[in-house]
């Protein structure tokens, strides 16, 4: 495993594990995208996970990505490898994207092999999911990439097309709605080790026109009728959108874990704020965090303004961004700058009253991820 992608890679993987709810929906206002994950009426746990990241590439250029990735049933800890395989996947885009003038198509299949390498290196084949992916970069074509059987469709003049192709036998030849279960079989996944080859594909920039990524929780729908074309052709918006499939899935049965994500084709990036910080802003269907790596230019909101000591090279930060109103708890936390990190959290429980927790990390540890468990009922 590439030491570049450690750090990062842990973050998101540790974030992308945590506890959640049974269902979430997330608007992602920034970029007009939406996420919504869904249990399910037969599985007992969701091991799908699927994320939106907004970052700036080495020249200033600002870039969006969405990716689902399904952990696959029948091998081990499939959330665990859902959840690793997003995490080395951004790591990867975030690193090639800052320190390489790659195009596009290049940059996803490098963050491609990176998850695989990531995930077999852990799990020895044992374990896998699948993974689809967008990017779109300001003043690039939009790119999009898929290994395994999860979809992804480009809604544009009153159609949906499956961009994607299934890796499996019926996927290959073409039977989009083949129920046979040999045909059904993966033929590639991401924790296979060697000989992945990922499916990387163009797509036209459209006003109008949006992506769709699901796992087969969703898009089984499109097996016997067209009712989840209607969903995606006439929802007003991408939140709408999503939140209508993942009900649809379960009404229909509910017989996966449904997870949807919805992005435009198109995105203003030109009227995009860049902050003074390498950064990553990130959101899933319960939450949004931001990634903080690098140099910080400008002090942040609870830091100690008189003391610059940790504006070095290579650092990294996480800060929570505010979460859900309807929590049940909430928790803000305080990096102290100084030459030894003090991490301070208060919280409050439903009554009110605060909780000060305090504990030291020396400075040159691996950063710990601070964020906000919303839905946590311990």
């Amino acid at each position: 495993m590439n030491d570049w992608n450690t750090p990062i890679q842990h973050q998101l993987t540790a974030w992308l594990s945590r506890r959640t709810t049974r269902n979430g929906v997330r608007r992602v206002v920034p970029l007009s995208a939406a996420i919504a994950s869904e249990l399910g009426m037969v599985r007992s746990e969701n091991q799908d996970r699927a994320i939106i990241v907004q970052g700036w590439d080495g020249e200033g250029r600002r870039f969006a990505v969405g990716a689902v990735a399904d952990g696959i049933g029948g091998m081990r800890d499939g959330g665990a490898c859902a959840a690793l395989t997003l995490g080395a996947f951004v790591a990867a885009i975030h690193h090639y994207a800052r320190t390489t003038s790659v195009e596009s198509d290049d940059l996803l299949s490098h963050a491609f092999f990176a998850a695989n390498e990531a995930v077999h290196n852990q799990f020895k084949g044992d374990g896998g999911a699948t993974l689809v992916a967008v990017i779109l970069r300001q003043n690039s074509p939009t790119f999009w990439a898929s290994v395994g059987d999860s979809r992804i469709y480009k809604a544009v003049d009153g159609a949906v097309r499956q961009l994607s192709v299934d890796d499996t036998i019926a996927g290959q030849l073409g039977k989009r709605d083949d129920e046979n279960i040999e045909h059904s079989k993966l033929l590639q996944y991401i924790g296979m080790g060697s000989d992945l080859e990922p499916h990387v594909g163009e797509t036209q920039h459209s006003p109008m026109g949006s992506l769709v990524l699901t796992t087969d929780g969703v898009h089984y729908l499109a097996r016997n009728s067209i009712l989840m074309d209607k969903v995606i052709l006439n929802s007003p918006d991408p939140g709408a959108c999503v939140k209508r499939l993942v009900e649809l899935a379960n009404w229909c049965g509910g017989p996966d874990n449904a997870t949807v994500l919805v992005m435009p084709l198109s995105v203003d990036f030109e009227s995009a704020y860049e902050p003074p910080y390498s950064c990553l802003d990130v959101w899933d269907s319960y939450g949004d965090l931001q990634l903080i790596v690098g140099g910080v230019q400008k002090e942040l909101s609870g830091s100690n303004r008189n003391d610059k000591s940790d504006n070095k090279k290579n650092s990294l930060s996480v800060q929570s961004k505010k979460l859900a109103s309807s929590s049940v708890s909430r928790s803000v936390s305080v990096v102290d700058r100084g030459k030894t990190a003090s991490v301070k959290q208060i919280s409050k429980d439903k009554g009110g009253s605060v909780k000060r927790i305090s504990r030291s990390r020396n400075k040159q540890e691996v950063p710990q991820l601070l964020m906000e468990f919303p839905h946590k009922t311990d």
